[in-house]
């Protein structure tokens, strides 16, 4: 069974929106970076992030080395619409 989980949400934007959610399937390899705003993201967002997911434990200086974070551009991607469905609360994920 493949499964997504939500390892992180942003905070939220003027929208009510989150601004990005870190996502990862089983055994948190790969994990990838849904952000509204790329840009904004890398410059504001990415090293807390890394910091953070490291000292979680999820990413290691070993796994840094293989980048094993990937941004997604969402606009060149398409989920099923019932994908996040199960989790109740929507995640706010959609623009």
């Amino acid at each position: 069974i493949f499964a997504v989980h939500v390892i992180f949400v942003g905070p939220l934007n003027a929208k009510g929106q989150y601004e990005f959610v870190v996502l990862s399937s089983n055994c948190n390899y790969p994990l990838y970076v849904f952000a509204r705003e790329p840009v904004e993201y890398k410059q504001r967002y990415e090293t807390a992030v890394m910091q953070m997911l490291e000292q979680k434990g999820v990413i290691n200086g070993f796994s840094k080395l293989l980048n094993t974070v990937t941004p997604v551009d969402a606009s060149t991607c398409m989920f099923p619409p019932n994908l996040f469905a199960h989790a109740g609360s929507g995640f706010g994920l959609t623009n």
